[in-house]
């Protein structure tokens, strides 16, 4: 499956206009939060004089929405990766946020694991997303001792 590039941005930041349409998606969604955590809202199609169609959000789906209009809300662009996409390295170099050589030190180190498609290495959105975890939570534990040390 390819890498989706949300909200139609391409290759540029959200303009004002679409920033202050996901701040105001993102006021309708926390105003229409339930006690259980879920969402729902009520919509019309432009024009249509139906009734309007009823929408329940669990609880998972909605926040995944909300960090969605969010990013967009701050000028962020958004990139959404299913977890079961092989990515190639530059892909996979971009979700890391480090440089393509030194994703391929990692490869060939057996850091992250990958398979070769003739000479192209591709790699599991999902093991990509594991090393990023691992290494998140070593840096946490680093700068957890280290404000221990420091007594903070």
């Amino acid at each position: 499956m390819p890498t989706l590039e949300a909200s139609g941005f391409g290759d540029r930041l959200p303009t004002q206009i679409e920033q202050d349409d996901a701040k105001r998606f993102l006021n309708i969604l926390e105003k229409s939060r339930r006690p259980s955590g879920a969402y729902t809202f009520f919509f019309r199609e432009i024009g249509s004089h139906d009734a309007p169609a009823e929408v329940h959000l669990d609880k998972s789906l909605a926040e995944v929405l909300r960090q969605l209009l969010a990013i967009i809300a701050h000028g962020q662009a958004v990139q959404i990766t299913p977890i079961r996409a092989e990515l190639s390295t530059l892909q996979a170099a971009k979700a890391l946020g480090v440089s393509r050589p030194y994703l391929i030190k990692l490869l060939e180190r057996g850091e992250i694991p990958f398979r070769n498609v003739g000479r192209h290495r591709r790699i599991k959105a999902e093991d990509v997303f594991d090393y990023k975890r691992g290494q998140d939570a070593v840096r946490s534990k680093v700068l957890a001792e280290m404000l221990r040390d420091d007594g903070l």
